[in-house]
């Protein structure tokens, strides 16, 4: 194990006599330490008479002030153990412990920047103690530990991180892991919200276009009257119902499931307002989930302009119908439709005033063009004439929106197209992309030239494999997403500090909020697919 760690600079000894010598342990007082330090656990008032008796009787000894101040922290009086520490440092000033309890001391009162003039600079035991080679592993760990709160403190989470895994492959079960783990995913969340806060006042956006609603309250007269019942079935409408509407004439069958498109825009109004009364339930809004899906299951490349009149919608009108369906599973039906019509999605990609989450579907299509059926030089080309578009226009043309081009560069780093660098630079030099969604420019480079393969590949299911994956889901209620997260928002002040280990409330992960791993990308596109 030595040898792992010689980055540290020194050996590690697990013998509990090791530190006997610099504390001034005796034999009699060794043996006493467990149960002492039970005792000093428990916090009852009783006890102290007994450790400052022991304290008279081993005044050299630097771990019973430290039991004395630990006591007291657990007969919630910090005042009287802080005191206490300061009087062991008076005393034995050397004593590495009372000065991590200083540390965190300075922790506690957000005074960060004397963390490292107790504990020197880099907070490493080495720099501290530069004459000795040997540390014990408790030394080790706690000396770790408040490296991590520092440097996840001042926001500098890579050293954070370098830290916290060395005390994982030292002790893993460890409470300062733990510890250590508890606060650095907190700085993570505090750094990442910080960052989002930051993009978010240079986040350039387009102005969406409106869903025009005629105010239809009848439905459409199918051909098939079959299709009548996908307007009140949820994901887990019996397999036998979907055969037998594809076992309907292909042209007719076609042209109503483009009807049912086309009266999910015409009745936007009259469904939005049935659901906020809650006169209808969600399962009576998923017939146009239902028809993009038998669409993709016939392939139907020449509904695509249906299709595409769907993603011309606004915010509202994507929340009403597909909620977080969106980006996770319409990709699929409309990758069977429209995966020989590249070119078509690429007029759609210019189009102004198109949201957000809609146009990004389309980039996540083409990348599974390439990765399923391997078209490499006609993605390439599809993407360089892309974004090589939003490099030539200007904010007016209210095409511009710098989430979209981080999607877009997300796939090109996925695919490693590293031809598309020179063009993607200039994007950023253009300031109009998004980098907390797909990283800086020298991400993206090191993610294009590195050796790791791409790991985006999405499987394609038949339709009715997707319905009872999707119905899986809904019945277990466990829906990949809520964007409640950061919902009241916060900030570093918002976090009380109980030294050594920071509590913080468990929230769940907006899809489009930063990742809590601090990697500056949006939670969809990092740690969520892992």
């Amino acid at each position: 194990m030595m040898d792992k760690y010689k980055i540290l600079g020194y050996k590690i000894s697990y013998d509990t006599h090791f530190l006997d010598k610099l504390n001034a342990m005796t034999p009699d007082l060794h043996k006493k330490l467990e149960k002492l330090h039970d005792e000093a656990l428990k916090g009852r008032k009783s006890s102290i008479n007994k450790f400052h008796k022991l304290i008279e009787k081993y005044p050299k000894n630097p771990q019973l002030k430290n039991y004395l101040s630990v006591l007291y922290a657990n007969m919630d009086d910090m005042d009287k153990s802080r005191e206490v520490n300061h009087w062991t440092l008076a005393e034995h000033p050397d004593y590495l412990f009372g000065k991590i309890n200083l540390a965190f001391e300075y922790y506690a009162e957000k005074q960060f920047d004397k963390m490292p003039e107790v504990l020197g600079n880099g907070i490493e035991l080495k720099t501290l103690y530069p004459d000795r080679d040997e540390f014990h592993i408790v030394e080790v760990m706690t000396m770790l530990k408040a490296a991590v709160f520092y440097y996840g403190a001042i926001g500098e989470l890579e050293q954070a991180e370098i830290r916290f895994k060395i005390m994982k492959k030292l002790e893993p079960d460890s409470l300062d892991v733990e510890q250590a783990q508890k606060q650095l995913m907190a700085d993570r969340l505090i750094v990442g919200h910080e960052r989002y806060l930051e993009e978010e006042k240079n986040r350039i956006k387009v102005e969406v276009n409106k869903t025009k609603s005629i105010q239809k309250t009848t439905p459409p007269v199918f051909t098939h009257a079959e299709l009548n019942v996908l307007y009140r079935k949820g994901f887990d409408i019996e397999e036998e119902v979907l055969r037998s509407i594809l076992d309907l004439p292909r042209e007719t069958l076609i042209r109503d499931l483009e009807l049912i498109l086309m009266d999910s825009i015409d009745r936007y109004q009259y469904f939005n307002d049935k659901f906020n009364d809650h006169e209808i339930t969600v399962d009576w809004l998923n017939f146009v989930n239902h028809s993009l899906f038998l669409l993709g299951e016939l392939e139907s490349s020449g509904s695509i302009n249906y299709v595409l009149n769907i993603f011309r919608q606004d915010e509202e009108f994507f929340e009403l119908y597909f909620g977080d369906l969106l980006n996770e599973m319409i990709w699929e039906p409309v990758y069977k439709i429209a995966n020989s019509k590249l070119d078509i999605l690429s007029e759609f990609m210019y189009e102004p005033g198109i949201y957000t989450y809609a146009k990004s579907v389309i980039p996540d299509i083409v990348e599974q063009v390439f990765i399923h059926q391997d078209r490499r030089e006609e993605v390439t080309e599809w993407f360089k004439d892309v974004l090589g578009f939003y490099l030539k226009s200007s904010l007016d043309d209210n095409v511009i929106d710098s989430d979209v081009i981080a999607f877009i560069i997300s796939g090109v780093a996925e695919l490693k197209i590293e031809e598309l660098l020179p063009v993607i630079k200039k994007l950023f030099e253009r300031k109009i992309v998004s980098t907390g969604i797909c990283g800086s420019f020298s991400d993206i480079e090191k993610d294009i030239l590195s050796n790791r393969n791409f790991h985006n590949e999405r499987e394609l299911l038949t339709i009715f494999d997707r319905y009872e994956q999707t119905n899986t889901i809904f019945e277990n209620n466990k829906q990949p997403y809520d964007n409640d997260f950061f919902d009241p928002p916060y900030e570093k002040d918002d976090f009380e500090y109980e030294p050594p280990m920071t509590i913080i409330k468990e929230k769940k992960i907006g899809r489009n909020e930063p990742c809590p791993c601090g990697s500056g990308k949006k939670y969809k596109k990092c740690c969520l697919r892992k």
